[in-house]
């Protein structure tokens, strides 16, 4: 009878640990897509910035009407790019919705600081 108390806890423990595995993965999944969204969005924002250039160019006439459709089609495939980026952020939060079967909070970004020196922090309190 001990025995198979024992095997089920250790099953259990199995698929628990399996589960935060899982959800940790996925977790960080959506961590690097919110990454995609930002890039995203900064490389959207710089063809914009673009456009608007070769638009006044273009009425100077400095820029040919295929320099201004080019400019405006890199802008589209930018924004397509934020609309996939954030589709994926989605996605990967409903999978975690799947695992867990409850709501999702995903915390703020790390920031650079601590990213790049821990130990900083702990001097500073001290």
């Amino acid at each position: 009878m001990d025995r198979r108390i024992a095997q089920a806890e250790a099953e259990v423990a199995a698929v628990h640990a399996d589960l935060v595995m899982k959800v940790s993965e996925r977790y960080l999944n959506v961590m690097g897509f919110r990454t995609d969204v930002k890039n995203s969005q900064a490389e959207l924002e710089a063809l914009l910035a673009q456009m608007d250039q070769t638009l006044v160019r273009y009425e100077l006439g400095v820029a040919t009407e295929a320099d201004l459709l080019q400019a405006q089609a890199d802008s589209d495939r930018a924004a397509a790019g934020v609309i996939k980026a954030q589709s994926n952020v989605d996605v990967a939060i409903d999978s975690i919705i799947e695992l867990t079967d409850g709501p999702v909070v995903i915390v703020a970004e790390l920031s650079d600081e601590l990213l790049a020196s821990p130990r900083s922090l702990v001097h500073s309190r001290c």
